[in-house]
């Protein structure tokens, strides 16, 4: 994406505000469409190996008021990437453990959701800004949200990009514009102070882990996969 042209050029869900608003682009800017992309990698990844989060399953369980635990948007992704309906696999039926928290998730973001290009380039970017704090870090999956450094750098690259939050008497939460642009440097020393703190033990494979055979297409499991 670049200064000086009137067509809309990119994928929508990593589009940078600016560009959505059909304001001038500079190029650095582009940071922002990569810190996106970084930021819906957490939120739609569930784990490893294409395991993919089930958005459709969880928002069932949250209309029918069903509790939603980190075990269990794992399941459902390991589901999801062995292919067929959660009804068709034990894995979903394991009961929660009762001292297992339940994850809160803010529903109402579908921006973060796949079929965004339903949603308009101004629903975008109301969604984006309207984000608390909380919601920025709820709507990422257990994989990734179990690591702290994870989710407060990104948060502080997201204040960094969209400006500090407001809060107006009407109890709505906006975003300022930020005072200066995000450079390089900044977003590469975040990157790096994640990369650094987070430890491989804390990163461990799911004891159940899918691949995708690169033939045939289809789904192998692995158990206990060190």
């Amino acid at each position: 994406m670049r200064v000086s042209t009137d067509i809309m050029q990119g994928t929508l869900p990593f589009k940078l505000n600016q560009s959505l608003m059909g304001e001038p682009v500079e190029y650095h800017h582009d940071l922002q469409s990569y810190f996106w992309l970084i930021y819906l990698i957490t939120c739609n990844c569930a784990g490893p190996f294409n395991m993919c989060r089930d958005w459709n399953e969880e928002m069932v369980r949250d209309v029918k008021r069903l509790c939603i635990t980190p075990s269990l948007i794992t399941n459902l992704a390991e589901i999801k990437t062995r292919g067929g309906d959660a009804e068709d696999h034990m894995l979903n039926s394991k009961d929660p453990s009762p001292d297992e928290p339940t994850v809160l998730v803010n529903y109402l973001f579908s921006w973060v959701c796949p079929g965004v290009h339903a949603l308009t380039p101004e629903d975008i970017v109301n969604q984006r800004e309207k984000m608390s704090d909380e919601d920025f870090k709820s709507l990422m999956t257990p994989y990734f949200a179990h690591h702290k450094v994870l989710q407060d750098e990104l948060l502080e690259l997201c204040n960094l990009f969209m400006g500090p939050k407001e809060e107006h008497p009407s109890g709505l939460t906006c975003c300022r514009a930020p005072a200066q642009p995000v450079t390089y440097d900044q977003m590469i020393s975040i990157l790096r102070w994640i990369h650094d703190k987070i430890s491989h033990t804390e990163d461990a494979y799911p004891v159940r882990i899918f691949v995708l055979t690169p033939v045939t297409g289809t789904a192998a499991l692995y158990d206990n996969i060190s």
